[in-house]
């Protein structure tokens, strides 16, 4: 073999060993770093195989699969005595959250049954909160960020600039330092808005009663109020309910959807079950007295319900 053809095998034998290299070092870097993500048909996350359609997958904000968050976080609370699991892809993180149930949910679980239960030591600790009604653990890229007990832990979305974000929400909870499990743009999310409403302040509290639904009336508190639909049709809120422009129950469907991502905030009262949604402008109260009254009342921004009490 003359020393040019000996030349060209060589050549050709190193650049395969060369590819070779290439390609093993690009392996290695998926299975370390985004340990393997395949988003076509399933996802590998530490040597497991999951479904794409059982993962929640956020790629530049975009969000896939977003009503597994929905089902997480209803069954966790449901008690119902077993390991829940979320899996998250978002661009090259892997989050997981997992709920963890506690000795309590197992006991009321089994009371439920008819069984007997032997009552546990509750002593007020995180420990002991945790071992108790169960608790999250928050992990990203297999590292534990934080455990959090579903007594006083709550996940919750916040929408700012049209990004929802999901973080752990708790009493006196340090936002600067706020537990965040990801984040995606609403646009893409499951979030849907039929129309908004603009409540013009006047200088009275009247109240006014726009809509009579036979088992309850709308009013308006201190203000008047227009229906906004598709940025160009605008109806004062009396014509929209009486023309069937929305209803009522479209009223109260928004604001829940609107708590649920955090555009606004709900509260909920001990007299019967009423709830206020206090947006950025307005509140919209929904009574349910034990007195019977069911009326949903529209005012000013900020907790109304006392005001309103003693105005009517």
């Amino acid at each position: 073999m003359d020393k040019q053809n000996l030349s060209v095998i060589v050549i050709f034998v190193l650049s395969v060993l060369a590819l070779g290299a290439v390609f093993a070092f690009i392996a290695i870097q998926n299975e370390t770093g985004n340990r393997a993500i395949n988003l076509t048909n399933v996802v590998s996350i530490n040597n497991n195989t999951i479904s794409q359609k059982d993962i929640v997958i956020i790629k530049d904000g975009k969000i896939e699969n977003e009503q597994l968050i929905d089902k997480f976080i209803e069954e966790a609370v449901a008690e119902n005595n077993e390991n829940k699991e979320l899996n998250i892809v978002q661009d090259e993180k892997i989050i997981k959250v997992t709920y963890t149930p506690g000795e309590y949910a197992s006991a009321m679980l089994k009371q439920s049954q008819g069984e007997d239960i032997a009552t546990g030591v509750f002593d007020g600790s995180t420990e002991s909160k945790k071992n108790a009604y169960g608790y999250y653990t928050l992990f990203v890229n297999d590292e534990i960020q934080g455990e959090f007990p579903l007594i006083g832990h709550h996940i919750k979305r916040t929408t700012s600039n049209d990004t929802i974000i999901l973080y752990f929400d708790a009493p006196l909870i340090d936002y600067a330092t706020i537990p965040e499990i990801c984040r995606y743009n609403l646009k893409s999310s499951n979030y849907t808005k039929k129309f908004y409403m603009v409540y013009n302040q006047r200088k009275d509290l009247g109240i006014k009663t726009v809509f009579n639904t036979g088992e309850y009336e709308v009013k308006t508190f201190g203000g008047d109020v227009q229906v906004v639909i598709d940025d160009d049709m605008v109806y004062n809120l009396e014509d929209a309910l009486s023309k069937k422009v929305i209803t009522p129950d479209d009223i109260l469907e928004q604001a829940k959807i609107d708590a649920k991502y955090g555009i606004c905030q709900s509260d909920s009262y001990d007299d019967g079950g009423s709830t206020e949604f206090m947006y950025k402008d307005f509140t919209i109260l929904k009574l349910n007295t034990l007195d019977g009254d069911k009326d949903l009342v529209i005012g000013m921004k900020g907790q109304i319900i006392d005001l309103y009490n003693k105005n009517k």
